[in-house]
């Protein structure tokens, strides 16, 4: 069997302090696609067991189900493409899938769209979704351009007005006369092929680009409403998503009596998926818990009981660290359990800040209006609690992203770092709050409203 090639979904996580989605109506293609979608998702089959089958016999047996388990009984196309037309030359990992490779596994209540994940994954392909249909392709296939009509946010170019205003840029003129430049300096993609152009009404814009490009294209729009200034009671950090979930889930009751420590986390974990409340999405709750297994000490630790009713998971983890004689070690995607005396390997995590309104911003942090992969860092960002260079495996680890009209700058860099960087932000937000008294400013602007 081929390898299973695991492809994670990089999400753009929403931030209290972040603007909210702006709506965006669907057209043409993009339209298409998203019904697409549904249709996977919707159809439910009850039992898959493939035996040692071929790709061509599992795509068969679920383009039947499809049909047999969609309501109205037209199923969705599905496709099976055994090469790429023109591909690129394609990594070790990325060979192109040998026709006499098969499955063998057994799935049970899961939809069609999961059913052909797993079958791409099983044969070293991936899923692709277009306006027709479904198909499994080469992991070397390009993704497909969709074009369409997009409508732009009603006051898109007053959010770029009052850039211009606070900066001195020149973003309006730089949107009108070239929108796929103004979105492409802002970090959006356009392979070969893929365009944005302005409507006559500047309302909208006319798009090609594939689903993943217009996604990015999305976010840059949205990110250019002006961010309003909060109060001193407002958090001005939005951690790692497993971090957030942490501090956020509140266990309901846990009782454990006489477990290992195995049982324990996994007890945890089902009763982080079950009362995390604020997370909508079924798929996305809980947090992952580990425990390093250095060596088979797991196996043998004496029993653990542990009973409490309505604690945050950052504390229940805690008591089994300490009943265990071990270590809390924060992860991108949750957190692990490590022996204490064993060298711990700290991961490196992405926060997201948000800093005050210029000219704090400049004095005291010393950021410039724009910030990217070659700009120079101030110097507190790159110095160490030792001052000296922060490194790691002989390479820079801070990575920073700033965004002026958002005032969001982005770190990736160890947890030790990146609690000196909350330091500095948090003495910024003090000087910005003894220049501009909230009191003060709330009548400032009531005045100004006013006027």
């Amino acid at each position: 069997m081929g390898r299973l090639h695991v492809i994670p979904l990089l999400l753009a996580a929403g931030f209290s302090f972040a603007a909210k989605p702006a709506a965006t109506p669907e057209a043409d293609d993009l339209a298409a696609v998203k019904q697409v979608e549904r249709q996977l998702e919707r159809i439910i089959i009850p039992r898959v067991e493939f035996k040692d089958t071929s790709a061509s016999e599992a795509v068969d047996f679920l383009r039947k189900e499809a049909r047999r388990r969609d309501p109205q009984g037209k199923g969705v196309p599905i496709a099976l493409k055994t090469s790429v037309a023109d591909p690129v030359p394609p990594t070790e990992a990325e060979q192109e899938p040998s026709p006499n490779q098969t499955i063998t596994v057994t799935l049970t209540d899961i939809s069609l769209e999961d059913a052909l994940r797993y079958v791409a994954g099983l044969t070293n392909r991936k899923l692709q979704i277009d306006t027709k249909g479904a198909s499994i392709v080469p992991l070397t296939e390009p993704e497909p351009l969709l074009t369409g009509k997009v409508p732009l946010p009603a006051e898109f170019f007053s959010w770029l007005a009052q850039q211009d205003r606070e900066f001195g840029t020149h973003t309006v003129a730089e949107a009108r006369k070239d929108f796929q430049g103004f979105l492409a300096g802002r970090g959006a993609e356009f392979p070969n092929g893929a365009k944005a152009t302005l409507n006559k009404t500047a309302t909208g814009f006319i798009y090609r680009n594939t689903r993943t490009k217009l996604e990015q294209i999305d976010a840059i729009i949205r990110d250019q409403r002006p961010v309003p200034i909060p109060g001193p009671e407002v958090r001005k950090i939005q951690k790692s998503r497993g971090e957030e979930k942490l501090e956020n889930i509140i266990l309901r009751e846990v009782n454990l009596k006489s477990v290992t420590l195995l049982d324990a986390l996994h007890e945890l974990r089902e009763l982080s998926i079950r009362d995390d409340a604020q997370e909508p999405d079924q798929k996305k709750r809980g947090v992952g818990i580990w425990v390093q297994m250095s060596s088979d000490s797991v196996l043998v630790f004496p029993p653990l009981s542990y009973s409490a009713k309505n604690i945050r998971l950052r504390d229940a983890v805690a008591a089994l660290a300490t009943l265990s004689n071990r270590v809390v070690c924060a992860r991108p995607d949750g957190i692990e359990l490590v022996e204490k005396g064993i060298p711990v390997f700290h991961p490196l995590l992405q926060w997201v800040f948000l800093v005050p309104p210029d000219p704090i911003a400049h004095e005291f942090l010393e950021l410039p209006t724009a910030m990217d992969a070659h700009a120079p860092l101030p110097e507190w960002l790159t110095l160490g609690q030792e001052g000296t260079k922060i490194s790691y495996v002989g390479q820079e680890i801070v990575k920073v992203s700033y965004a002026a009209h958002a005032r969001r700058l982005e770190v990736f860099s160890s947890p030790a770092h990146l609690k000196r960087v909350e330091q500095r932000i948090e003495e910024a937000w003090k000087q910005y709050y003894l220049a501009h008294p909230p009191e003060k400013d709330t009548q400032r602007k009531r005045q100004e409203t006013q006027n």
